[in-house]
């Protein structure tokens, strides 16, 4: 009897360990003060962050959070915590994302910041979530702008640390307005390791800002609109390009493509892709609206088309379309598979 006691205690054990790295989060039902299960969910980001920094071990650590808005009025910092060499993964998700069959757009959390000016490092900014550790995933999130009127350059998620790595992005959807809630760069990121796939960046100034002592980049299934700088900032000053990788994609409506800021070496592959209605496609320098420079780096391709008009769900008085922002079934460029969703199809009003 002790043994079989004893046994069923060590399962119980077990299980609650494993169950501790996963918290759940509910801006509407939850509260700071509970435990974080999906009983009693606590009620913010910072502080499901914060709990899961103190975590021990090697097991992932998972956040879910269900719909609603989560509002940052700081910088809110994702570290290691327990200060281990190699952290485990941590994961922020969406309890439910966007191929479950229970999903809409009005499930998708919305994390926003109205914070501030919250960093000073290299220059003046506020950053959304600040990413200083390895091993880090998003995925089903929505990301808007910052409306707060002191700010004139908002990030929504930033990698500084040039000694992290492992970040992935997917199933996200980052949404700017110049005019009131701009976003400067939806991802500026720094280190190795960058993994970003099926997201959509709509109406951001820059979609990914990737500079000093990057390597192993990837944009994948992804759609770009109408990002008034650029789509990509790639690449450091006097520092050769490192390889990325950019396959079934759609960018339309930009200012430009690509701008490299190192012309040594051409190591991008472009393939299966659509790259139209684009005031230009390489560039040196983006930052001047006279006209830019033109860019020696050029990418290898593969199935790259650069004509054609894309059609795309957008909110009309009908109200919001279920695959609002992506683009319309059957239209020019659908067969490339560049979507917020990993089975389109499913997802068709």
């Amino acid at each position: 009897m002790y043994k079989i006691t004893l046994i069923a205690a060590v399962i119980f054990a077990i299980g609650q360990k494993l169950s501790a790295q996963t918290l759940f989060v509910d801006p509407v039902k939850g509260s700071d003060n509970a435990n974080g299960s999906q009983a009693a969910p606590l009620a913010s980001l910072p502080k499901a962050v914060a709990l899961a920094g103190t975590f021990n071990g090697t097991e992932p650590i998972n956040i879910k959070l269900a719909p609603g808005l989560y509002q940052l009025t700081s910088r809110l910092d994702i570290t290691a915590g327990n200060n281990l060499a190699e952290p485990a993964k941590l994961t922020i998700e969406a309890q439910i994302m966007p191929d479950d069959t229970t999903w809409n757009g009005y499930r998708m959390p919305v994390i926003t910041s109205v914070s501030g000016t919250n960093d000073q490092r290299k220059f003046p900014h506020a950053v959304g979530v600040l990413v200083a550790r390895s091993n880090v995933v998003f995925r089903g999130l929505k990301f808007t702008g910052d409306p707060n009127p002191e700010v004139f350059y908002y990030y929504p998620v930033v990698r500084d640390s040039l000694g992290a790595h492992g970040l992935e992005l997917s199933q996200c959807l980052f949404e700017g307005d110049r005019n009131s809630a701009a976003i400067q760069g939806a991802l500026y990121l720094e280190g190795p390791g960058i993994h970003i796939d099926h997201c959509v960046f709509y109406g951001c100034k820059n979609a990914l800002l990737a500079f000093e002592n990057v390597s192993d980049v990837s944009l994948t299934h992804s759609i770009i609109l109408n990002a008034y700088e650029c789509a990509i900032w790639y690449g450091w000053k006097n520092v050769p390009n490192a390889p990325f990788t950019f396959d079934h994609n759609v960018v339309s409506g930009c200012r430009a493509v690509l701008l490299a800021v190192s012309d040594q070496g051409a190591p991008f592959h472009f393939s299966h892709c659509l790259l139209t209605d684009n005031q230009y496609y390489m560039v040196k320098e983006a930052n001047n609206d006279s006209g830019s420079e033109p860019s020696a780096v050029q990418p290898q391709e593969e199935d790259v088309r650069k004509s054609g008009h894309i059609q795309l769900m957008e909110v009309t008085t009908y109200g919001y379309p279920h695959d609002n922002l992506n683009l319309v079934l059957g239209s020019y460029g659908y067969d490339i598979g560049a979507s917020l969703f990993i089975n389109p199809k499913k997802h068709v009003n």
